[in-house]
Order: C-alpha cells, then sequence, then structure tokens
C-alpha cells in the first residue's frame, strides 16, 4: 500500500515531537516529509560509501538544492530542551555537512576547469 503524502507528514511530524519537542514539531515534522527520498547526494559510491568526485556545476546553482539547511537552523530558537537540542544539533550537523561536502565538490570541480586552462612551460636546464 502506497503511503499519501499526509501520512507522510503526520509520521514526519510525530517523529519530530519525539526528536525535537512539540514547539519545533509541525515546522520540523513538513520539512523532513518535503525532504523524504528528495535529499541532494553530496557523495557517490566511489570504490566504498562516501566516495568524492569533483562537481562542474557551479557552486551558486548547487547551493539551491541546500537551502533547506538554512531553512531547518532557522527552528533552532524553538527547540526546547537539553536532550532535543541535542538531537536537533546532530541533525543540523549532518545537514552542514553535506552541504559543505557538495561545496568542496563544487571547488574541486572549479579548480580542475582552471588548471586544465592552465598551461605550464618547464624552462631547459
Amino acid at each position: 500500500m502506497q503511503e499519501k503524502p499526509e501520512d507522510l507528514t503526520a509520521f514526519y511530524r510525530d517523529w519530530a515531537e519525539a526528536e525535537f519537542g512539540a514547539d519545533t514539531a509541525a515546522a520540523a515534522g513538513a520539512l523532513f516529509a518535503r525532504l523524504d527520498g528528495k535529499l541532494p547526494r553530496s557523495v557517490e559510491w566511489v570504490d566504498g560509501p562516501g566516495g568524492l568526485r569533483p562537481d562542474t556545476h557551479p557552486w551558486n546553482q548547487t547551493s539551491k538544492a541546500y537551502a533547506f539547511v538554512d531553512e531547518f537552523a532557522a527552528l533552532e530558537k524553538s527547540v526546547r530542551g537539553s536532550g532535543n537540542r541535542e538531537r536537533f544539533q546532530y541533525w543540523l550537523n549532518t545537514f552542514r555537512y553535506m552541504r559543505a561536502t557538495a561545496e568542496l565538490r563544487c571547488a574541486w570541480g572549479s579548480y580542475n576547469a582552471v588548471l586544465d586552462q592552465t598551461v605550464v612551460v618547464i624552462p631547459d636546464s
């Protein structure tokens, strides 16, 4: 049986309440429901999990896929309780790491593009 979107939203709302508390549940739950199955991939399988390859797309284009990180960070002020804050920080830092990894890949791709245009002249000795 296929889940209906409203069931997914309710699931994530309940999960977010258990993770981050009642004050954050609706917004965090809606965000996680929206991201379910649609997270951008910042790493690939390259001789195993977590591999990196350069990304030839410019960061200002790729960064749009990571706008959810700042959206999630904005919820931090509504998180109450040390356990809820700890779990919130875990997810926020995980998302920030994903975004930073994607930015690194774009920088690597940009670096390679410049390197490909560079001519190295080695003087005769």
